[in-house]
């Protein structure tokens, strides 16, 4: 959902806040106020790098005072030359001689994550999220992991009835999403919390999850309340008594998912315990620098390759092959890797990854799109247009077509449409012509005034390049909708439901226009 810049806690929930602000990749500070106490919270590109409080308690020389890593004498003499020397009090302290640089760094890291899981036990208060640049000259950029902190801050809430009334109810059945940039999130689960994620299956209740739990009653309040704000896990659209959901039979389908997402999200590495302290090092470098490495090599070579190679698929692969591959892919190249410690460069890189590999598995999962697929790399050879004397510019110009379609898609999230449109008709003008490139587009007019007959049109070849897509009829369908064209409107998600016959969105429109 989309939430305001402004509001009161009780309404738009801190996780789901934070998470909004992550996914559209927000810079800014959000200010958090409660009665006399102010606190704000710095992310850049979405991510949180610093946080900030105007409670005395949350002052570095307190917490530092509190943790007992400096003594009272030391700390009244920092406290004095603060207010002379108009420097920091960490800086004074490490020059002192009291705490050394890494010990600063260390409780710096502690003093923002404290202010920042402090917040979650604030039942209300008010909010402001304020969009612009940072003054990172005045700051120590901290890259920490939105999902690990919203967890930590879950488990600071201890009141039953507060959390009960965040997750669904008792009787709702509960997935795992089919969204990787979801699932693979960077987020550090205990071997308890990690088995009750393989209880989530796409067959079981609220009340069956609660039931076979292996955490305390409280702990799996926390982590539902949790995986569901982060979007982990999600209600089905299945419904299920209470007491018979235990019984259900799970669908094959759904099980098969469910099994490669486990074994994609689970997935651990086996470390020789018998290993010296110093080969564990070595073996950590090496396999970070073979890590950095094998993400060049992959970007480097997205655009010479077709979506069978992108996932290193045969041409022969199974919907199975196609699903276990692409969730493997998908946690190897997500975004949230440029969290990790010398991969903050990467962070292009890897979008562009994880949004190719998505594109191939949209595309040869449905068999549809496959054989149109199959029959366009068929066809490519004599496409005149698509020979280039330069096989590096060729390169360069695909490469640049996936970047600029992830922009135009991240863009349409952000609601800068005119980015949107400016992104695509590049696209369309440089590269082959492809329904998602025309679909994209006439979501975009559709929202800009005065273009709803660019909109037609772009949806007209959308449907023309691609006529088993329901969205597209549904995109025509909301165009005619909007020009009070009432019976066009009507035969577009007609049209849809054909192609796509348990589709809500084409279902809704009917029965708007209908009553």
């Amino acid at each position: 959902m989309d939430l305001l810049p402004s509001g009161r806690l009780r309404t738009a929930k801190l996780p789901i806040l934070l998470r909004d602000l992550q996914q559209k990749k927000k810079s800014g500070v959000l200010t958090l106020h409660r009665n006399d106490q102010e606190r704000s919270i710095y992310l850049k590109h979405g991510d949180i790098i610093f946080a900030t409080s105007k409670y005395e308690d949350d002052r570095l020389g307190e917490i530092l005072l509190k943790a007992e890593k400096i003594t009272l004498e030391q700390y009244e003499a920092s406290a004095n030359l603060l207010k002379t020397s108009g420097k920091r009090q960490g800086t004074l302290l490490v020059e002192q001689g009291y705490i050394t640089p890494s010990e600063l760094f260390t409780a710096v890291l502690g003093q923002v994550k404290e202010i920042i899981l402090s917040l979650f036990t604030w039942i209300d208060g008010e909010y402001q999220f304020t969009e612009g640049r940072l003054p990172t000259e005045e700051l120590i950029t901290l890259k920490m992991s939105t999902s690990n902190l919203i967890l930590d801050g879950i488990k600071r809430i201890s009141d039953w009835t507060r959390l009960s009334r965040e997750i669904p109810p008792w009787d709702s059945i509960l997935q795992m999403s089919i969204d990787p940039k979801n699932l693979f999130q960077d987020i550090n689960l205990i071997a308890r919390e990690q088995m009750f994620l393989k209880f989530i299956d796409g067959t079981k209740t609220v009340r069956d999850l609660f039931k076979n739990s292996p955490l305390a009653p409280m702990s799996t309040l926390q982590m539902l309340y949790f995986l569901l704000s982060v979007g982990i896990v999600e209600v089905t659209s299945q419904a299920a008594s209470a007491n018979a959901s235990a019984d259900l039979p799970p669908q094959p389908d759904q099980v098969k998912v469910e099994e490669a997402i486990l074994q994609a999200v689970l997935q651990e590495k086996r470390e020789d315990v018998e290993d010296s302290h110093d080969e564990i090092f070595q073996k950590a470098t090496e396999e970070h620098l073979a890590s950095r490495e094998k993400i060049r090599q992959a970007y480097e070579a997205l655009a010479r390759q077709d979506h069978y190679q992108v996932l290193n698929l045969r041409r022969e692969a199974t919907r199975d092959d196609i699903k276990k591959t692409y969730f493997k892919l998908a946690k190897e190249y997500h975004p949230d890797r440029h969290l990790q410690g010398g991969m903050e460069d990467l962070q292009e890189q890897l979008e562009a990854l994880f949004g190719r590999i998505t594109q191939a598995y949209d595309t040869l999962l449905t068999e549809k799109t496959r054989k149109d697929y199959d029959l366009y790399l068929v066809m490519r050879p004599f496409q005149q247009k698509w020979r280039r004397s330069d096989p590096e510019t060729t390169i360069n110009n695909e490469l640049q077509i996936v970047q600029q379609y992830q922009r135009a898609k991240e863009a349409f999230k952000q609601g800068d449409m005119k980015q949107v449109v400016n992104s695509m008709e590049w696209v369309l003008r440089t590269g082959p012509e492809k329904a998602e490139h025309h679909d994209l587009l006439g979501q975009a007019f559709t929202v800009i005034p005065g273009k709803l007959r660019e909109a037609e049109e772009a949806f007209k070849k959308a449907i023309q390049l691609n006529p088993a897509n329901a969205n597209s009829y549904i995109g025509l369908g909301l165009v005619y909708k909007k020009g009070g064209m009432k019976s066009r409107a009507l035969a577009q998600f007609q049209e849809a439901l054909k192609w796509d016959p348990d589709n809500k969105r084409a279902q809704e429109g009917i029965q708007q226009l209908k009553g």
